[in-house]
């Protein structure tokens, strides 16, 4: 990893600064468990201090999350039985309102700061962070504050399964780096490194465009049941998708757009599964549709991947649940994605949904998405530009 991040393009996110994990007065402070001196607790606070001063003078984002939940703890989303392993059963640890629960005497938020308030470990988890940092152009995330084995290892985890670059602050954490293992997902910095991050003066702006074909299987497209004359009448306007979707991705190709494919699979006994349970009958009908290696599940005729094209398998509805989906865009550059194949509804439909809530802008290709006069499409062009494949095609 690269020693050092660019402060240009980097966020500082401080986790958990709050008064039940380091005030005397606190909860583990009460219990006997709090893990570092008043001297150490002194250093750690003024080199956050530092570090978030230095971000506000260079305009660059800093994030204060803090851990809150109810008196009853029915909404903390914490691993079983980690408070009570490493802290005991404190009553009152951080609850909502308390005293507890607010930030440590001297660490607190100032000005155009950021402050997320969840009940997870990971700040990713449950909250926006991933949308206010793409909103905000941070690539890299200097992570300072703790717990060193709950907020910042899973924070710094999510963060670069997500793609971001993440370094650690070593000495502005709780407890002290030395009690800990290791934490693969982060490069270890000093302050003084930190505060040294040179500027990178490059633009990092994803503006890339990606060319997203969604569930042209033959289950969708030619389905074998039904009415003759209906599959008939059916089969002709989906050889009509096929093709506009073939040319697309040709001519795109030849443009330097990523193309990428999503197809939708299961194991025969749904196992694998993350279809709305409601609607999985209906969708899947008998219990041989869409199985892996069917012809079912296989793309259409006439539609066949490119050897620099992506392929990429889901098990539900949205190109982004549960698959690299989002990751993938973001390692392209990706900021912009042109949506053909369907359902509008289904598949295509929450693809747009899920990926306009992380921030892509999109477009969709009105005469390449099934089913053909859909009264879903008003739903998309809400969320995306509608275009015509003969517009597309005409684009030098």
């Amino acid at each position: 990893m690269t020693k050092i991040f660019a402060l240009d393009q980097a966020a500082l996110i401080i986790t958990d600064v709050q008064a039940d994990y380091l005030a005397a007065d606190g909860c583990l402070g009460r219990s006997g468990k709090r893990r570092m001196s008043d001297g150490e607790i002194a250093t750690m606070a003024g080199n956050i201090r530092r570090l978030a001063e230095r971000f506000r003078a260079a305009g660059q984002p800093v994030i204060w999350a803090r851990s809150a939940f109810r008196a009853d703890m029915a909404d903390c989303a914490w691993g079983h039985g980690w408070a009570e392993r490493h802290f005991g059963a404190a009553s009152g640890f951080l609850v909502e309102g308390s005293v507890g629960a607010s930030w440590l005497e001297g660490l607190a938020p100032q000005g155009d700061d950021l402050v997320i308030t969840r009940a997870s470990h990971s700040v990713f988890a449950g909250s926006s962070l991933d949308r206010i940092l793409a909103n905000l152009g941070a690539h890299d995330l200097l992570l300072a504050g703790g717990p060193l084995s709950a907020s910042l290892s899973d924070t710094a985890r999510n963060g670069a399964a997500l793609g971001y670059r993440v370094f650690l602050a070593g000495d502005a954490v709780f407890p002290p780096l030395a009690s800990y293992p290791s934490i693969s997902s982060a490069q270890a910095v000093t302050t003084d490194e930190a505060l040294a991050a040179p500027q990178s003066g490059a633009a990092a702006k994803a503006d890339r465009s990606a060319f997203l074909i969604i569930d042209m299987q033959n289950h969708f497209l030619f389905p074998q049941k039904g009415d003759e004359e209906a599959r008939q009448k059916n089969f002709a306007r989906n050889s009509e998708l096929v093709r506009h979707c073939a040319q697309l991705a040709d001519h795109l190709r030849a443009k330097n757009w990523p193309v990428i494919w999503l197809k939708t699979g299961r194991r025969a006994d749904r196992v694998d599964t993350a279809m709305h349970k409601l609607r999985e009958d209906i969708l899947l009908g008998g219990d041989s549709l869409l199985l892996d290696g069917t012809w079912g599940a296989e793309l259409a005729d006439g539609l066949t991947p490119a050897p620099k094209d992506y392929l990429l398998y889901k098990r539900g509805q949205s190109g982004f649940g549960f698959t690299p989906l989002h990751r993938a865009l973001r390692n392209l550059g990706v900021s912009h994605c042109l949506l053909s194949g369907g359902a509008t509804s289904g598949c295509l439909g929450a693809t747009l949904r899920d990926g306009a809530a992380l921030g892509y802008r999109f477009s969709v290709v009105e005469d390449a998405v099934y089913p053909v006069g859909s009264k879903y499409s008003p739903v998309l062009a809400d969320y995306a530009q509608m275009q015509r494949t003969a517009d597309i095609l005409a684009e030098s």
